[in-house]
């Protein structure tokens, strides 16, 4: 449902001389035998009830988890039960999914309503829907037939206005003279203004952020102004790197494994040794990480990595994570990718190396990427920091993607500028065009933007070979010419397993179970079940797609192939 931060829910009113309402009501609610009202729209077409955030907390109502995962404007995977109260009528339990908002302000511009003459005589559920207000609530179609009152609808003289009773009132459906700027106000969740917090940190990254003489982006930690100064974080640290090496004493290989990364981060630049004359801060001046080990076997480059704990409290309870901002997510859902990605004739597959790392920290706040260490066979214990943005760290999503965006902001290919922004998740990359020559075109001048600021993207694999071997092997996710021309040939993206050679999407097996699911937003593949049969029912669970183009449109993306191992 979230598609660039702007979705059409139903129909897009073309005339640039009509200003089109909606039907809102006035809705009783009954909290604990108190009345509190809300503005609702009823909505005959929508197949989930929606309630706002605030709305919930007006109501002090119990959240609880959704089946339905709601992609949208603030979908989270809460819903809420409430009480509607309408006169003369037995109490309706709506159970509604939680969102932080849903529109803007309906109408849009107030309407003069003085010259209509039937609705005066009439008792509206809503006395002021031609003035701008907030929406609380959306009551979908699975009620909408109770609240209805016959089919009678009643008609304004020589203007395009109905009227239909309902419990709460009458709704009225009016088509009315409006400015030309107002070209899709029906049915249209346009565009949600930023935040304050949203503002806040695009504003600290573009009033902060810089480009090196090679180019590469360097950025400020975007602290918080509200929360308490961070304390002493050296004493849980020194804790910490005790407990690992009495760890690493145990076992040799880990230990040595542990020491290349270290020398490695520090070979690169990506690290440092703190000088003895910078030791000395005051503690709300840095900061110091503690780091541990994950393992992912499937990598084909980094099989160990280290992971720095930026969330490790200070003796003030505060970490560095509690003190920086978390910026707003900024790239596509992981399912409107991979729908694009099987519309692509010729696909294409990487990801950027060592994507974090290539966004340089400012030199004032380095020392809020402290570490300590002590190499094997070592008295000393050292005092490093990191110089590069690093996994672990609230904000470094954020500053690693938006220069991605700015990269691809200057770009006058909409093509290449439609691959970065629309065709990337963190640091992977799926894309692809319609053509062997469009495809290479793309590939190398995907390659030539990000190189301008250091990301050097690699592992590069496509439905058509020429588009690999053409590539230093360095570039290539393999360098076994037969691995790619291979139909056993797969790799992971995105948490699905796909095969380059015929393009499929392959599906999951696993032991005493019915489906498994990755979130967020991925598929959920079953087990056992004919993916040609289900595909309908498949999509309606995981996203809530219920519309038949809808359907039709996925199950031609997802399963084409007879086998049912298999989604094309």
């Amino acid at each position: 449902m979230k598609i660039d931060r702007k979705i059409t829910a139903a129909l897009t009113h073309e005339d640039k001389t009509q200003e089109i309402f909606l039907q809102t009501a006035i809705v009783p609610v009954n909290v604990q035998g108190e009345i509190v009202y809300l503005r609702a729209i009823l909505d005959s077409a929508s197949q989930n009830n929606l309630v706002t955030e605030a709305a919930v907390q007006r109501l002090q109502l119990k959240r609880k988890g959704n089946n339905t995962r709601v992609f949208g404007l603030g979908g989270n995977a809460f819903s809420a039960d409430f009480c509607l109260q309408p006169k003369n009528k037995a109490p309706i339990i709506i159970d509604a999914s939680v969102l932080t908002k849903m529109t803007n302000d309906l109408p849009c511009r107030y309407t003069n309503t003085n010259n209509w003459e039937t609705v005066k005589e009439l008792e509206l559920a809503d006395p002021d829907f031609n003035t701008p207000a907030q929406v609380d609530l959306i009551i979908g179609a699975g009620h909408y037939k109770d609240l209805m009152v016959g089919n009678n609808r009643l008609k304004e003289p020589d203007i395009a206005v109905t009227y239909r009773l309902s419990v709460f009132g009458c709704l009225q459906t009016c088509f009315v003279s409006s400015f030309e700027d107002n070209l899709q106000r029906f049915w249209e969740i346009e565009e949600v203004p930023a935040t304050k917090h949203e503002r806040r940190c695009e504003e600290h990254f573009n009033s902060t952020t810089r480009r090196s003489p090679e180019g590469r982006f360097i950025v400020k930690l975007p602290f918080k102004k509200e929360i308490a100064e961070l304390v002493d974080s050296q004493q849980q640290a020194r804790r910490r790197l005790r407990s690992l090496l009495h760890r690493l004493q145990k076992q040799p290989d880990l230990c040595r494994r542990y020491s290349e990364f270290i020398q490695e981060f520090i070979k690169l630049g990506h690290m440092e040794e703190v000088p003895a004359n910078e030791m000395l801060l005051p503690n709300e001046k840095s900061y110091y990480l503690s780091i541990h080990c994950v393992f992912k076997d499937s990598s084909t480059t980094t099989k160990m990595r280290v992971v720095f704990d930026g969330s490790a409290k200070t003796t003030s309870g505060i970490s560095l994570n509690d003190r920086l901002m978390v910026e707003p997510k900024i790239q596509k859902d992981l399912f409107n990718i991979l729908i694009r990605f099987r519309m692509y004739h010729v696909a294409l597959s990487a990801d950027i190396a060592k994507m974090y790392r290539q966004v340089q920290l400012d030199a004032e706040d380095k020392d809020y990427h402290q570490l300590l260490w002590k190499e094997p066979n070592s008295t000393d214990i050292k005092t490093l920091r990191m110089t590069r943005v690093t996994y672990g760290i609230a904000s470094s999503a954020f500053h690693s993607v938006r220069p991605l965006q700015v990269l691809a902001e200057d770009v006058t290919d909409k093509n290449v500028q439609l691959g970065i922004m629309k065709d990337m998740y963190l640091d992977d990359l799926l894309t692809g065009a319609p053509d062997l020559e469009s495809a290479m075109k793309l590939q190398d001048s995907i390659i030539a933007v990000l190189s301008e600021a250091g990301f050097e993207i690699r592992k590069w694999t496509s439905s058509n070979p020429e588009l690999v071997e053409r590539l230093p092997a360095n570039f290539r996710e393999t360098t076994d010419e037969m691995s790619i021309k291979s139909e056993d040939y797969s790799i992971k993206n995105l948490g699905v397993k796909w095969n380059p050679n015929p393009d499929h999407f392959k599906k999951h097996h696993l032991q005493n179970a019915k489906y498994c699911r990755k979130s967020p937003g991925s598929l959920i593949l079953w087990d056992g079940f004919d993916v040609q049969q289900y595909s309908s029912s498949l999509l309606y669970n995981c996203f809530g797609w219920t519309d038949l183009d809808g359907t039709k449109l996925c199950r031609k993306a997802f399963s084409n192939s007879t086998d049912d191992s298999e989604f094309n």
